[in-house]
């Protein structure tokens, strides 16, 4: 978990800090429109958070089922909209998106019912 909710915090991070250019190199001169790059940021913030929440579960993980299912709902809606993305411009991933979509679903869906199998042994 704590490795896991590591990426999201440095990927978010980095996104804030870099804006679009995090993912994009720039040609000399070149520059994004300022909604892109605002958006970007907005959404690299949301990355953090998700991240950062993730981190506070992990002192009483038997006790945030209901959140890691929200988490595991947000980051499954975005890889969802990631992979559509993909499909709709035909786009061949690269291995940041490859990554991204491993990550939101696979492995933080594994993540939750990691979570949910530790509270029902606690139960049992």
């Amino acid at each position: 978990m704590t490795v896991v909710g590591l990426v999201p915090i440095i990927v978010g991070l980095s996104g804030i800090l870099m804006g679009p250019e995090n993912v994009i190199e720039l040609r000399h001169g070149e520059t994004y429109p300022n909604r892109v790059d605002n958006n970007y940021r907005y959404l690299s913030g949301l990355l953090l958070g998700i991240g950062l929440i993730f981190w506070s579960l992990i002192p009483d993980i038997r006790e945030a089922g209901t959140t890691v299912r929200i988490l595991t709902f947000l980051v499954i809606v975005g890889g969802l909209g990631r992979l559509i993305g993909l499909g709709k411009t035909g786009m061949i991933p690269d291995t940041f998106m490859l990554f991204g979509l491993f990550m939101e679903l696979g492995v933080t869906p594994t993540i939750c019912y990691w979570q949910s199998k530790i509270v029902s042994r606690r139960n049992a």
